[in-house]
């Protein structure tokens, strides 16, 4: 059309409209050919008519009153018919719509034509099949396409819009492909067809981008497109226009959803000759933009194209270079960068340098500030750079670029249109350049919710306001969550979940509003973005969510991110409550709809990692576990093999399954599927984007499983293919310290709960040097030093061998200290460390040890008012464990933590409460920082009587690490005076403690010099008598008596004495008789049944004499058991049996 037309007289212009239109409806059928030829006027009319076309193609701005003039002579007689082919009467009324383009830019004269429109679509809906020669079809198309697309009123379009027929766009490409191949002059170069078929696609990319329902066959489009190929000449200044036009019209005919295919060679041979006419172009860059955002906008919408990196490139340095000759520079901009970023998007990779994308900005900030206040062409920048960084197109962008584009969005808001959906592009476009990993600061303090409160101010006028407010959270979530610091009042989330209620029934995707909204809440709150929330709006978001999935694409995706987060912002502990009901018809939901897209395991992957988060966050709500987790793990590990990212998936699964067992959900999980999920991770090492913290996320998440009492196997072959490459890649990750941390803990706690597992100390070794190398940059120092200590503690408390370096152990510890009175839990922080670091080296403290012990317990001191009972029973029992004396603070601080005595104790007191042999006896006695079961004093004799539960007694690893807890713990009390006696917990245990109770009194009672008296040479000192009782029942003898129960319990006690000697790298020394007996009497009563010392001790004598030992063969063969030198024994052992496996045997 040329420049933009000014009428000095528009309402002169609208009359002579009216007066066409008026005309037609009195009187459509009264003039003919004839009747026209015998007038003179008539002549002029039909002759003027296609020269004020003419006219209007070419028109300057200038000779209004010529126009004006010709439209008077021509307005009555320009509509006739002859024959049914009313050309001259159907170019008129195409005009018409060239005129009233042009006129509906007025002010003055809009409300006037649109008024008129309906009338005019009437007539033009009985007429268009009479539509033959391409230039009225072609001219109709385009300027009915540019009409539509600036009607803003709902209901003038609505009902332009229904008087449409949807197959006449059909009909007329196929009229225009009929006369382009039955017609000779069609292949005429001046024909212009080109133009015409350019134009055609135009239009129709108009109407399409406005709604109107148009029936398009592909065939049309392909043939078309196939056409203008051919026909472009590189010689015609226009052919970039042509393209272009093409182009952008078929981008909008894509977006709007009407499918069609083209070949993707015509697309390549456009840009070709598109580059190649360039040169010849005054202003190319509205050409270049507007191809490239049709070449997007197809890409977008799956339309297969070829098209060269370099063809792309090339355009791109045309337009960088020559921005400076365009009228429109920012829209050129946007578009440019929209279109490049749907292509990235569509997965056609190009690079792009970051200079140039540092001077589109620049000239953007510069036209912006010189009057160009447009916020679409804000936002189409940050939305196309978004999409290329999303999809790995790399380069770098400046801070100071980003903060004056915001600032310049604010001012551009007031005077532009559609502000909300500009607001939200401009955030998702962040958004996506922060995930990706570009870098950049927002310096604006006020700035976010200043866009926010104008974004909720605008609500009202927008036409998808659901979607503007999801896209804006979302967008500001995904900055948040790549560490990218900016603030957000409450007050506009408030306002934002109450406006997205509030317009959620005007969404025509509701489910996913309200899902991508709940997602990047959860983004913010993860990054520690603070904001409060109210139940009442999340609780009537859920209704709406479960009401609109029947209607949603993806309704699987939807439920697993609103529980994905809501459970990161449960995790941030941001308070909320939910139902069990809507958590119940969620899951329900998911198993219908899980299978659907290429997602399945990422999106059961957040459903357990959001569980998992809120209910850590005691967030309470119930589900049926059982009919729902094991359908949702066999999906997982069927679809793991479409994910894109498995080891995340798996992480994901594991560790939110470790929450939900740590809240107390019960669940089963078989020890196959770990496996399977376990071996699959170790398979697929390579895909993961932080597999260090994947792994440590993986042990982490099955500690927890364990540590709550799931019960599961796992292969430690297993175990060392995932500890072994995490040893290997720390330097990756970027937060070393947290992953070890919680490697640690993981492994820790799986053995404390019994899970069999073995570790390389080499690999062990590697993550303790470097987690001490790195603590110094940790962000949470305290929680990774207390979480390691935690977790090697455990894995040497259930006798897993794993080299601990004693020095780096110190220096955590000294490092701990430094760092602990910025805790805000001090003593829980305290009380694990010292706990861990106790259970970890089991030797006297070094002097460095001493100092951080005693620093250590003057802080927990200073805060035990706020201590926990757990963390002061840690307290106690690591200065038990080192041997210093716990502080009356301490001790009185343990009462409120004493046990109450059940049945069995109180029945076991009152059968002896009186008994003239016992001084005392008590139950839950405390005994440094332990509550015994029941507590005994007989002759001096101080006992210890515990109660087990069978658990204690389990053949299997749980047992065997109860057994060593115990043991532990028993030692120390030995080595206060105490005997231990543990009993197992049945129905007859009131009658075995008794029982034991009255041996040991019948004992006392025995002459002291009796169990002195050493067994029979030829009965062997370890041999236990297997004698019956005499047949009369007659009491046992003195000598009987020693050799049932103090043979046993010495053999037990010194294969116990063995061991502590090789785990502890040195002997125990045993001063005199007294304390030798009544350690030996304590070990042997552990119940120990993995070896039996009787055949131990032949198999000594055996090797002993078979080598020439003759020390350790008489050392066996005649001494009493209690005169042995303990540590000579240990030193021969070591000696002449470490190549013979005895020592493998000891300590097996």
């Amino acid at each position: 059309m040329g420049k933009k037309l000014r009428y000095k007289k528009s309402e002169q212009a609208l009359e002579v409209l009216g007066m066409s239109l008026s005309y037609v409806e009195r009187k459509p059928h009264q003039h003919s050919t004839s009747a026209l030829s015998d007038t003179p006027k008539e002549h002029r009319a039909i002759e003027f008519t296609q020269q004020t076309c003419d006219l209007f193609t070419q028109w300057d701005g200038e000779n209004s009153n010529l126009i004006l003039q010709k439209l008077y002579e021509i307005a009555p007689f320009s509509y006739h018919r002859q024959n049914n082919s009313p050309e001259n009467g159907i170019q008129y009324i195409a005009m018409q719509w060239a005129i009233a383009l042009e006129i509906i830019t007025e002010k003055s004269g809009k409300d006037l034509i649109l008024n008129q429109l309906p009338k005019l679509i009437k007539l033009l809906n009985q007429e268009y099949e009479n539509f033959h020669q391409p230039r009225y079809i072609i001219t109709f198309l385009l300027n009915f396409g540019k009409i539509i697309r600036v009607i803003m009123e709902p209901h003038l379009f609505d009902e332009v819009k229904a008087l449409i027929p949807k197959e006449m766009v059909s009909v007329f490409l196929k009229k225009l492909i009929t006369y382009m191949n039955n017609n000779e002059q069609s292949n005429n170069p001046e024909s212009r067809l080109d133009q015409d078929i350019a134009q055609a696609f135009l239009g129709l990319g108009y109407m399409a981008k406005r709604g109107i329902p148009l029936i398009v066959e592909s065939e049309h489009i392909y043939v078309l497109l196939s056409e203008l190929a051919k026909r472009i000449q590189k010689t015609n200044k226009k052919a970039a226009q042509h393209i272009s036009n093409a182009l952008f019209g078929l981008g909008n005919i894509a977006q709007a959803g009407i499918s069609f295919s083209i070949d993707p060679k015509d697309v390549h041979t456009l840009l070709m000759d598109l580059n190649a006419v360039l040169g010849m172009v005054d202003k190319p860059t509205q050409d270049i933009s507007n191809s490239l955002l049709g070449l997007g906008c197809m890409a977008q919408s799956k339309i297969l194209l070829q098209i060269d990196p370099a063809d792309i490139q090339v355009l791109f340095m045309q337009l960088v270079d020559r921005l400076d000759t365009s009228d429109k520079p920012t829209q050129n901009i946007g578009n440019t960068l929209l279109g490049l970023g749907y292509i990235a998007q569509a997965g056609m990779h190009f690079t792009i340098d970051s200079k140039n994308i540092h001077k589109l900005l620049t000239q953007l900030i510069h036209r912006l500030e010189k009057g160009y206040r447009f916020a679409e062409d804000i936002s189409h920048s940050f939305v196309g750079l978004g999409y290329m960084a999303q999809a790995g197109i790399r380069f770098t962008i400046d801070s100071t670029d980003i903060c004056q584009l915001l600032r310049l969005l604010v001012d551009c808001l007031e005077n532009g249109e559609r502000p909300t959906q500009n607001i939200a592009n401009t955030f998702l476009g962040l958004g996506y350049l922060a995930q990706a990993g570009i870098r950049f600061e927002i310096n604006l303090e006020t700035i976010i919710d200043t866009l926010l409160t104008c974004l909720i101010r605008c609500l009202n006028t927008q036409v998808r306001p659901t979607q503007a407010i999801a896209n804006s959270l979302l967008g500001l979530g995904r900055v948040a969550q790549a560490g990218i610091c900016f603030t957000i009042d409450s007050k506009n989330t408030h306002e934002l979940l109450a406006q997205l209620i509030h317009y959620i029934d005007c969404s025509d995707k509701p489910a996913q509003d309200i899902s991508n909204s709940f997602l990047g809440l959860g983004y913010m709150a993860q990054a520690n973005i603070p904001f409060a929330i109210d139940s009442t709006l999340i609780h009537a978001l859920l209704i709406q969510l479960i009401a609109s999935l029947k209607t949603s694409d993806g309704p699987a995706q939807d439920i697993t991110n609103s529980l994905l987060g809501l459970g990161y912002m449960a995790h941030a502990k941001i308070r909320f409550e939910i139902d069990s009901t809507i958590i119940f018809q969620l899951l329900n939901a998911l198993t219908e709809n899980f299978h659907q897209g290429n997602r399945s395991a990422q999106g059961i992957a957040n459903t357990f990692l959001g569980l998992g988060y809120m209910l850590q966050a005691q967030i309470k709500f119930e589900f049926n576990t059982e009919s729902v987790f094991p359908l949702l793990l066999r999906v997982l590990i069927q679809y793991l093999e479409k994910s894109s990212r498995p080891t995340q998936d798996i992480a994901n699964s594991v560790l939110g399954l470790g929450h939900m067992a740590q809240a107390g959900i019960q669940f089963t999980i078989r020890s196959e599927d770990v496996h399977t999920l376990l071996k699959y991770f170790a398979e697929q090492l390579a895909t993961g984007d932080k597999i260090t913290q994947e792994i440590a996320n993986t042990f982490l998440g099955l500690g927890r499983m364990a540590r709550a009492g799931i019960r599961f196997n796992i292969d430690s072959k297993d175990i060392q293919a995932l500890l072994t490459p995490l040893a290997r890649l720390l330097k990756t990750s970027d937060r070393p310290t947290q992953v070890i941390a919680h490697t640690f803990l993981g492994l820790g706690r799986m053995a404390r709960a019994g899970v069999p597992l073995t570790v390389a100390s080499a690999d062990m070794s590697t993550l303790l040097t470097h987690l001490v190398n790195n603590v110094k940059k940790s962000v949470r120092p305290i929680e990774d030093i207390v979480h390691s200590l935690l977790g090697l503690g455990y894995l040497v408390q259930a006798g897993i061998p794993c080299e601990v370096n004693a020095a780096s152990a110190c220096t955590l510890l000294m490092y701990f200290i430094t760092k602990i009175k910025k805790s805000n839990k001090p003593t829980r922080d305290i009380g694990n460390a010292l706990y861990a670091y106790c259970c970890l080296l089991d030797f006297s403290l070094s002097a460095d040890e001493f100092h951080c012990f005693t620093d250590l317990q003057n802080i927990f001191l200073q805060n035990i008012n706020n201590a926990s009972l757990t963390a002061i029973t840690q307290m106690a029992q690591a200065l038990c464990t080192v041997g210093q004396s716990l502080p009356e603070a301490i001790i009185h601080a343990l009462e409120p933590g004493k046990p109450t005595p059940n049945g069995i104790q109180e029945n076991i007191i009152k059968a002896f409460e009186n008994h003239s042999g016992i001084q005392r006896i008590t139950a839950e006695e405390r005994i440094g920082a332990w509550f015994v079961d029941l507590y005994l004093e007989l002759s001096g004799k101080k006992i210890i009587i515990e109660i087990d539960g069978l658990h204690h007694y389990d053949n299997g690893n749980h047992g065997k690490v109860l057994k060593l807890r115990d043991t532990k713990r028993d030692t120390w009390l030995q080595s206060q005076g105490y005997v231990v006696r543990r009993f197992d917990c049945d129905a007859a245990i009131e009658d075995k403690v008794q029982a034991y109770i009255d041996e040991q009194l019948r004992l006392l009672s025995l002459p002291q010099a009796a169990l002195l008296i050493p067994p029979p040479k030829e009965e062997g000192v370890w041999r236990r008598s297997r004698s019956s009782k005499s047949k009369h029942n007659s009491a046992p003898s003195a000598l009987e008596t020693q050799k049932r129960v103090i043979n046993p319990i010495i053999n037990a006690g010194i294969k116990r004495l063995a061991q502590s000697y090789y785990r502890c790298g040195r002997p125990v020394r045993i001063e005199n008789r007294k304390q030798l007996a009544e350690m030996l009497v304590a070990q042997g009563l552990q119940k120990i049944q993995t070896l039996d010392l009787d055949d131990l001790a032949i198999f000594i004598q055996q090797s002993a004499r078979s080598n020439g030992c003759s020390r350790m063969t008489n050392l066996f063969a005649s001494k009493a058991v209690y005169d042995i030198d303990l540590a000579a024994l240990c030193r021969l052992i070591d000696v002449h049996f470490s190549r013979s496996g005895l020592k493998n045997v000891l300590l097996r």
